[in-house]
């Protein structure tokens, strides 16, 4: 266009200088690009190289439900607390136990009889034993209180860690809620802007604009595109932020 006369040496000059600003970015990013890879084999102690890395899908969990390991910590003090009790009330209820006892030798169970027989015979005892601890019913209410109360303790620390879970949950829900929705509209931003620019080219071959009001134009939509993989970025951090809250 420059050389027909339809364009000036200043066009030509704005989109030099435009390629050459592409060039260095570009440069830029594969310096980064090749730092972060060697970073990303450093930290899972691989070797990353040239291998393709696929960036994860952004997938929320379908279930809200919570596997965290500190729940399962509580439920064990709970149910230790409870085998506390029924030990505590076991100690004050009376114990009745069989014994048996036999053996072949001499002398035998029965003295008189081993003092007038010296031979060996065949010698057996059985019986019963009960008993009871009375003692254990004065400290057995003390103890039962002392064991509900720190039940009621651990049950209020798995409350508290709860609700602090949930509540934390729900707003990392409503980040997520609100990235999506950030996101369709930005497909649409994008769609827009391309229709733009591809009007804007149709307009600079009919010499209709010059090509500073394409390049504004193509800068309009490499920013609204950038701006979409930024939020899509930050939906994938916040699903796994979300993901690492209710199972970590």
């Amino acid at each position: 266009m420059q050389r027909n006369g339809v364009a000036m040496q200043s066009d030509a000059d704005v989109l030099e200088a435009e390629l050459l600003s592409v060039g260095q970015q570009l440069i830029q990013f594969e310096s980064s690009c090749d730092s972060y890879r060697r970073m990303l084999g450093i930290f899972i102690g691989q070797k990353v190289g040239d291998r393709k890395l696929q960036r994860p899908s952004a997938v929320q969990p379908l279930s809200g439900e919570s596997a965290r390991p500190e729940l399962a910590m509580f439920a064990a003090k709970i149910d230790r607390l409870t085998a506390q009790e029924k030990m505590v009330k076991s100690s004050s209820m009376p114990r009745l136990g069989f014994f048996a006892q036999g053996y072949y030798g001499y002398p035998g169970l029965d003295y008189m009889q081993s003092m007038m027989n010296s031979d060996w015979s065949w010698n057996a005892m059985l019986g019963v034993k009960l008993s009871w601890n009375f003692g254990a019913y004065y400290t057995q209410k003390n103890n039962l209180n002392k064991l509900r109360i720190s039940r009621q303790q651990v049950e209020v620390q798995r409350d508290v860690f709860l609700f602090n879970m949930n509540l934390q949950a729900a707003q990392e829900n409503g980040d997520i809620a609100r990235l999506r929705k950030a996101i369709a509209d930005d497909d649409r931003i994008v769609a827009l802007r391309r229709s733009v620019r591809e009007a804007a080219e149709s307009k600079l071959r009919n010499g209709i604009i010059d090509t500073h009001d394409l390049l504004s134009k193509i800068t309009d939509e490499s920013t609204a595109s950038m701006a979409r993989s930024m939020r899509e970025i930050e939906l994938l951090k916040a699903i796994y932020e979300y993901k690492h809250t209710i199972n970590r």
